[in-house]
């Protein structure tokens, strides 16, 4: 379904484990292409496995101050990688479009 504004939803999943000290680089990078497409609305929504305090905080100042929707699931407990991508799955349903990628910028953005 097209929203009466003409724009698809896009939400990006992205599953976090201890990425502290690039997680914000790789936020530039995904939030300047997502600028780009302007016949989506994008939603980036972190899933963190628990992880180090230096990487949850991060992920808060994202939430918190970015122009994108952006949302951070905190796992309570270790749960995996693909468990993370499911945890942001089902909470991205009802997207029109949905992207998983992870945040070591070891495939381009």
């Amino acid at each position: 379904m097209v929203p009466e504004n003409g724009s698809r939803s896009l939400a990006v999943v992205v599953p976090v484990l201890n990425e502290g000290v690039g997680l914000a680089t790789f936020h530039e990078a995904l939030v300047s292409v997502l600028a780009g497409m302007t016949d989506y609305t994008s939603r980036v929504t972190y899933c963190i496995d628990p992880s180090d305090a230096e990487t949850e905080r991060v992920v808060r100042d994202l939430v918190a101050s970015s122009d994108l929707d952006v949302a951070g699931l905190f796992l309570a407990s270790r749960a995996g990688h693909q468990n993370s991508l499911l945890a942001g799955l089902e909470y991205s349903k009802g997207s029109d479009l949905l992207i998983t990628m992870d945040a070591d910028l070891q495939h381009p953005v």
